[in-house]
């Protein structure tokens, strides 16, 4: 059920964006700590970078299972408990003292983190009304681009002034407040599903991601081509054991049936496959080629993030608005484009600095599509499956940036050493030495051609409905609840008159129409508004007003007639007026023996109301002032 609590929702999602950034940050903040981890613990590259890799597997393996946890013991509970998790996991990993130590405790932190961020997009779900998810999603993938900028400067500050343990330890007094607050302040949604546990399912999958992840990043190691192999024929059989699950799968069925979520969750792989896969040769070209320290790289590249962020949050709102899919459409062609000019503008020798225009380019783009691929991913899904559908997005995400690391990897290896090997170097290269630019060349086009598949795809995406046009002079019907007495045979009634008051933004105002009733007027408010609607009084024109003083009003308007609504403005507002009108002729009369005298009564005083509008001039008008002779 849609809820919209005000301004609670965005409190609640300054909570819910302060863990996601400490689990993102988490993601990048290691690399910069590898040389320093290499010297301290006395041990190779490889059992280092498997540190790094052992997170990534874990926190994309989890993901789904995470999601189906949210929906059967609440989002809330599963969240608290991987914050909880992912804070003591790292605290073990600053207090590791060898490699095989920490690269246990950073799988744990994976878990954790694989619980808590299906449940963001739970929350969201549950916290915001559709037409303003787009906002929300859209500063949610700021965060994303800012937890980019976050962690390499951080761990480089980190490691030079505190030690590498200290990438892990600020991650404790960080994630007991989001624990604290996120207890205090989340809403407890209670759980969709209370059925058995797929026990099967959770096994496939994990099986599935786990050896398929590890094929695609332990390049170079044993039994690399039988653990692919693996790793597809779990997922191929998952799938098909999900629907075959008619009791209690790990992914509902209804979202099998949502063709746009599926078409959503193939383009998000899409867009972080180009993502992973062109940061690597970016990366090597900087720092290899044209010797940028790791710092200077860092800050070279800080804007393209910030760019990225900032065309998230406009693209979010206007997703709202417009709809989400020439904005996804459009950020893909641009990131594609701007991938293309990196790679034509990368050469030996060159300024690093001609590389900015086309990186900031890509990552509009990137911000451009994200947001707005969220919304429609998570609108397509009904919100009691937002955990899980939550959980299969970010799972498809991560395994299109592991897809786009290995191939990137793989193609770079190739690529270098055979050019090495065969050709002279390009101008500015030294001889012997890989020549990266080249390298950022064909693999900007495996990525560009990647992103130029998926706006292929994002065109069959369904379009956004389109708002209801509204005249330019809008009028406003103001509907107000006015008390009146009844005198009977032993005693008095109170009953109410309900009034219908059109007044234009610049125009004449008018009542067309009012009901006499008793204390309770659902009833009555129902007669009156479609009374309204069957005579066609103009109500073509009209935004309609629920006013506080309408008891039972919120009722028949919601549930009956269904009638947009929106707070009372523009005009000045005429039921004072009326009120005072009224309240003179029913006052001059006496209270009435029937409701039908009181009626009469008030049609009398609501026509002489309405002479004196329209002998009035009309509101914002300046009346014109007689000339006076000279």
């Amino acid at each position: 059920m849609e809820q919209d609590h005000g301004r609670a929702p965005w409190v609640a999602l300054s909570v819910l964006c302060t863990g996601f950034f400490m689990i993102l940050t988490d993601t990048t903040i290691v690399h910069v700590a590898i040389p320093a981890m290499m010297h301290a613990m006395a041990t190779d590259l490889d059992q280092v970078l498997w540190v790094v890799n052992a997170y990534l597997i874990s926190y994309a393996v989890f993901m789904i299972p995470a999601g189906r946890l949210g929906t059967r013991y609440g989002p809330r509970r599963v969240h608290l408990a991987g914050l909880a998790l992912f804070t003591a996991a790292s605290a073990l990993c600053g207090c590791a003292t060898s490699a095989g130590q920490l690269l246990a405790w950073r799988a744990v932190q994976g878990l954790g983190a694989a619980l808590v961020t299906p449940q963001i997009g739970a929350f969201i779900a549950v916290l915001f009304p559709a037409h303003r998810r787009g906002a929300a999603f859209g500063t949610l993938t700021s965060v994303m681009g800012l937890s980019i900028i976050a962690g390499p400067l951080l761990g480089g500050v980190l490691v030079t002034r505190a030690g590498w343990q200290w990438i892990f330890m600020v991650n404790v007094p960080v994630g007991i407040a989001v624990l604290l607050l996120s207890a205090t302040l989340l809403p407890a949604p209670p759980p969709t599903g209370r059925r058995g546990t797929d026990l099967l399912g959770v096994a496939l999958v994990t099986t599935g991601l786990t050896v398929l992840t590890y094929a695609l990043l332990g390049s170079g190691r044993p039994h690399r081509a039988p653990a692919l192999c693996t790793g597809v024929a779990c997922l191929v059989l998952f799938f098909v054991q999900q629907r075959g699950n008619n009791r209690s799968p790990l992914l509902p069925r209804a979202l099998f049936a949502q063709r746009d979520f599926a078409t959503a969750n193939a383009i998000g792989a899409a867009v972080h496959f180009a993502v992973i896969g062109s940061a690597t040769p970016i990366a090597l070209l900087l720092q290899q080629q044209l010797h940028l320290t790791a710092m200077r790289s860092a800050l070279l590249t800080a804007p393209t993030p910030l760019a990225a962020a900032a065309a998230a949050h406009i693209s979010g709102r206007l997703a709202d608005r417009i709809g989400g899919k020439p904005l996804v459409i459009g950020g893909l062609l641009t990131y594609a484009y701007g991938l293309v000019l990196l790679g034509s503008q990368a050469r030996p020798g060159m300024a690093p600095w001609e590389l900015l225009p086309a990186m900031l380019l890509a990552d509009l783009g990137i911000g451009s599509a994200l947001a707005p691929l969220t919304k429609i991913a998570m609108d397509a899904v009904d919100s009691r499956h937002a955990g899980p559908a939550s959980g299969v997005l970010n799972t498809s995400r991560q395994v299109g940036g592991i897809l786009g690391g290995a191939a990137v990897g793989a193609l770079i290896s190739r690529q270098t050493g055979s050019a090495a090997q065969k050709s002279p170097p390009r101008t500015g290269a030294a001889p012997g030495a890989p020549d990266y630019a080249s390298a950022l060349h064909t693999t900007t086009l495996l990525t560009a051609g990647a992103l130029f598949l998926a706006a292929i795809a994002a065109a069959t995406l369904t379009p956004a409905p389109r708002p209801p046009r509204h005249p330019r002079r809008t009028a406003v019907l103001r509907l107000d609840a006015l008390p009146a007495v009844v005198r009977e045979g032993h005693g008095y009634q109170a009953v109410q008159i309900l009034t219908a008051t059109r007044a234009a933004a610049r125009g004449r105002r008018e009542v067309i129409g009012f009901e006499i009733a008793d204390a309770d007027g659902s009833a009555a408010w129902s007669r009156l508004l479609t009374g309204l609607r069957s005579h066609r009084l103009g109500l073509a024109s009209v935004r309609y007003v629920v006013c506080d003083e309408a008891p039972g009003l919120a009722a028949a308007v919601g549930a009956e007639l269904r009638l947009p609504t929106r707070s009372p403005g523009g005009a000045r507002d005429p039921v004072p007026e009326l009120r005072r009108t009224l309240q003179r002729h029913l006052d001059t009369a006496g209270p009435a023996h029937t409701s039908a005298a009181l009626a009469a009564a008030v049609r009398e005083a609501i026509a002489a109301q309405n002479r004196r509008w329209a002998a009035a001039p009309r509101p914002g008008v300046r009346a014109r002032l007689p000339r006076v002779p000279r």
